[in-house]
């Protein structure tokens, strides 16, 4: 099971952090790949069971996924599953934690076994490259939008 890890600074309050992060109205600004999510006005990710849909462009091709939370402890932890048809599932997990001035968030993605050969093969070779790369942008992303504070 491929897995990435990183974090990264930020000069904002956790709670502040958590909420716009956690908010998914918000996830195409700042997700890598994210480009739309479904009923975003009334999509919700706020206790264990909850699913929000969204759109994902890899490779030039628009998927539709949905990312189910797990588990959440607010202001400090969430954990989902995004599932991707034709991927396997990828678990994230941030964590939230005060420094001096802001807070850090670190986050962990794993992917799911994959079933078939082709998933396999994907799952070996692409998959440790993307997460990271996807993980890399979006903190990157995140750093760029809360440079100039965290938006209403």
């Amino acid at each position: 099971m491929p897995q990435v890890t990183s974090g990264r600074a930020f000069d904002v309050a956790r709670k502040d952090a958590f909420e716009y992060l956690t908010t998914p109205a918000n996830w195409p600004a700042f997700y890598s790949g994210v480009i739309e999510v479904v009923d975003s006005d009334s999509a919700v990710f706020a206790k264990a069971g909850d699913e929000v849909g969204f759109r994902y462009s890899l490779l030039g091709r628009v998927l539709d996924g949905v990312a189910t939370l797990e588990e959440i402890s607010y202001g400090e932890s969430i954990r989902h599953t995004v599932a991707v048809p034709g991927l396997p599932p990828v678990h994230q997990e941030w964590e939230y934690s005060d420094r001096e001035a802001g807070c850090e968030v670190s986050v962990t993605m794993n992917s799911g076994e994959a079933t078939s050969f082709m998933g396999k093969a994907i799952d070996r070779f692409v998959i440790p490259r993307t997460l990271s790369r996807d993980l890399e942008r979006t903190l990157e992303n995140i750093s760029e939008t809360f440079a100039i504070g965290v938006p209403d």
